[in-house]
């Protein structure tokens, strides 16, 4: 296979993990956000290299990429892309109490300003998918 063969398959693999994650609209959502208007090659690589090729390594199933990926962004306090990777971690098949304790574990090593933030992140999450948060 060619290199253009084997990155045209790469990024078709990274959209299939993306659809995954994230639904079927998941390629209309990209071309709505500022990527695709001002640098639509950082969706291209994206597609590439971390989801066709990082995110399909069978090393690591898929939910628990998205375990780390979540604990990644509490500690880097992305709540943005936190919102979107707590959504794909619940469809790769997290359950909500891993997820609020992955947060509860991370209070005590990305400080529990993070953990706060990222909890009030999960809360709306659950909320619109009408998940009960009571314990």
């Amino acid at each position: 296979m060619s290199a253009g063969a084997d990155a045209a398959a790469a990024r078709e693999r990274g959209r299939q993990v993306r659809q995954a994650l994230w639904g079927e609209n998941t390629d209309a959502v990209l071309a709505q956000g500022a990527a695709a208007e001002l640098a639509p090659q950082l969706n291209t690589v994206s597609d590439e290299a971390v989801f066709g090729q990082i995110w399909t390594d069978e090393r690591l199933e898929l939910k628990l990429r998205s375990l780390a990926t979540i604990s990644a962004l509490v500690a880097l306090g992305r709540e943005r892309q936190l919102r979107a990777h707590v959504v794909g971690g619940l469809n790769a098949g997290l359950e909500p109490e891993q997820i609020v304790q992955a947060v509860v574990h991370l209070a005590f090593y990305a400080g529990l300003p993070a953990a706060h933030s990222a909890l009030e992140v999960v809360r709306e999450v659950f909320a619109e998918r009408g998940i009960s948060t009571a314990s």
